[in-house]
């Protein structure tokens, strides 16, 4: 089995709603995948939904933190936030291609 990391950015119905998908796709008997969900929301009571429903694993306020070691990232946010994380995921992975290009730790 592999294991997948799946971000869920926004856990208003629509992102719960995967959450939950995910989770029962795991437990089904011919189940090729396991998941540990990061789920991602502004609201804390969103979050706290979200785990009581047993939607996510894991849980952070900070979108861009919550991609970084993500394999699939669901974004069920409004289009602003949207536009802003990939602006920022944008800028991080150019300086991480760039430390790889010259061989060291330094940008």
């Amino acid at each position: 089995m592999a294991q997948v990391n799946v971000t869920i950015i926004g856990l208003q119905q629509l992102g719960l709603s995967f959450g939950l998908a995910i989770k029962r796709l795991m437990k089904a008997p011919n189940a090729q995948h396991t998941f540990t969900i990061t789920g991602s929301d502004e609201e804390n009571d969103r979050i706290k939904a979200a785990r009581t429903l047993g939607a996510i694993d894991q849980e952070t306020r900070d979108p861009a933190d919550s991609v970084a070691k993500a394999d699939l990232v669901i974004m069920t946010s409004p289009y602003a936030l949207t536009q802003r994380l990939f602006s920022q995921r944008k800028r991080r992975q150019t300086r991480s291609l760039s430390c790889r290009r010259h061989g060291g730790d330094q940008p």
